[in-house]
């Protein structure tokens, strides 16, 4: 009300505000069904865009993580996947699904042009061909979820709803720590909070 000469705002002691005090957000494997069904796989963008979102769907990597991917990544003879986490420095080697390497063939033999020298994976569809970053993966994602009517939905919710599904379907929490890349337990075990149930594991798995 203008009453004092200095302002005091700064000095004020505010509520504490935790980080990740929030449960996360998660898309049902349902609507992750209705998500990739929405891609038109009949024209490159969407050819493209149904790999990139079945990488994030699948296995939950962060979007710089499949921007960087390469090439070299693939390893199809011994189906799997082996990539560096930017976030981590860490290799994780993940198990390449057929229905994951069926997309990424088909927009590697269809869309992504054989002469580039860059070896990452995803790049522009139109010349110069350059590699499509984190920030266009998200850009993707986000069409996509407008088109599924997901409008409210981002890329992380991806994220955290590989490791909540996992979590349901059994999976150790060190094995989903390790593909997610957290640096703590306690940050793969926050993703038991949507569900009483994991609340209870988690409870037991601590106290052993």
């Amino acid at each position: 009300q203008g009453l004092l000469d200095r302002n005091l705002a700064a000095v004020l002691i505010s509520p504490p505000c935790y980080r990740a005090s929030r449960p996360p957000t998660v898309i049902s494997p349902q609507q992750v069904h209705g998500l990739l069904e929405s891609v038109d796989r009949q024209e490159p963008v969407g050819r493209r865009s149904y790999a990139i979102l079945l990488l994030l769907t699948t296995y939950g990597l962060r979007p710089m993580d499949v921007s960087r991917l390469r090439l070299d990544d693939l390893q199809w003879r011994e189906q799997r996947l082996a990539l560096v986490q930017k976030k981590t420095g860490q290799v994780v080697v993940l198990p390449l699904l057929p229905e994951v390497a069926a997309a990424i063939y088909d927009y590697l033999r269809h869309d992504r042009a054989p002469e580039l020298l860059d070896r990452r994976v995803f790049v522009s569809l139109n010349w110069p061909h350059r590699p499509v970053c984190a920030r266009t993966i998200c850009d993707i994602v986000v069409l996509a979820m407008q088109e599924a009517s997901l409008s409210w939905g981002r890329t992380k919710h991806l994220r955290t709803s590989v490791a909540t599904h996992l979590l349901r379907q059994g999976e150790a929490f060190s094995t989903i720590q390790e593909v997610l890349g957290h640096r703590t337990a306690e940050t793969t075990q926050r993703y038991a909070v949507t569900d009483v149930e994991l609340l209870r594991q988690v409870i037991e798995e601590t106290e052993r």
